[in-house]
């Protein structure tokens, strides 16, 4: 699996204009963002669209007194200037701020007019609902991914957008809890993955989810432990999670209490200020508590 570029600028928006009808939103644009067509035979031309249609996109080159017609079935992808909307939800997302940027690409992609310069292949729409997919895979919803990417028309986006289908495939596997698929699709995204990747964290902790699934709760810890390692590149909020999760499913064993023990006032320590997390159940809170004391106990001298 190849890694995603952190630049998505020049892959969204620009202006459209049929029948004299401007996009309120890309308004300004008009005049000084020229965009590229990439077609399939490998050729490239910048210029600027003349209009959107439903199987084709208008170019104007400067050097052609009349636009050129380029059939979809041509075009590979159109990179498009950005819009100021497309800026803001890309801002929210590279912030990490996923629920606001969630927010923003949901509304962009439900809007299939020219405005998104719906349905040429790179469109503002289609781009939105990829980005859709990361921010879940952060926010960590499988069922929403699940949904989504049933929705998704890979073919409109560009090729190294549709790269990570083996991951997305688990993520939708998991939200519905079908764990031999769920199986297979970790199994073909795995060896495209380097150790260093952070998407190899992502997978410790999707193969977290599939052996908590299927009741093997002994490696389900092993991997949720894989994610929050010093030495893993996950995020803060994907190894705060699988810290809990792994305090979760070893309350049940009784001869663990004092590895247990040590996992809260850990996690209490590097991701509650002090503090489990918000819905902890009261014995958990009420050991925490037990271990604080103890620890803030002095350690009498031996005699």
């Amino acid at each position: 699996m190849k890694r995603m570029s952190p630049s998505w600028n020049g892959i969204v928006g620009a202006l459209v204009a049929l029948a004299g009808v401007v996009p309120p939103m890309l308004r300004a644009q008009n005049d000084v963002e020229a965009a590229t067509v990439f077609l399939k035979d490998g050729r490239a031309f910048s210029g600027r669209v003349s209009a959107v249609e439903s199987d084709r996109v208008l170019w104007k080159l400067p050097s052609l007194p009349q636009p050129q017609a380029f059939p979809y079935d041509q075009v590979d992808y159109v990179e498009f200037p950005t819009s100021p909307e497309w800026r803001e939800a890309m801002s929210f997302f590279e912030n990490g701020d996923f629920e606001k940027a969630a927010a923003a690409f949901t509304k962009i992609s439900q809007d299939l007019t020219k405005a998104t310069f719906f349905p040429a292949p790179g469109n503002f729409a289609s781009l939105a609902k990829r980005r859709l997919l990361d921010c879940y895979r952060q926010l960590r919803r499988p069922a929403e991914i699940s949904n989504l990417s049933k929705t998704i028309d890979w073919n409109r986006l560009p090729a190294s957008e549709r790269d990570v289908t083996s991951i997305v495939d688990c993520w939708a596997a998991v939200g519905r809890e079908q764990w031999d698929v769920a199986k297979a699709a970790l199994e073909k995204a795995g060896p495209e993955i380097g150790d260093i990747d952070p998407a190899s964290a992502e997978l410790a902790y999707l193969h977290g989810l599939i052996l908590t699934g299927t009741g093997e709760n002994e490696e389900a810890m092993i991997e949720f432990g894989r994610v929050y390692a010093p030495d893993a590149a996950a995020n803060e909020s994907m190894a705060a999670d699988s810290m809990r999760r792994t305090i979760l499913l070893m309350q049940a064993d009784p001869e663990r209490m004092p590895e247990l023990r040590a996992l809260l006032r850990l996690y209490a320590l590097l991701h509650g200020n002090g503090k489990l997390w918000e819905d902890a159940s009261k014995p958990l809170q009420k050991m925490l508590a037990e271990e604080n004391a103890s620890a803030a106990t002095p350690t009498k001298p031996e005699k």
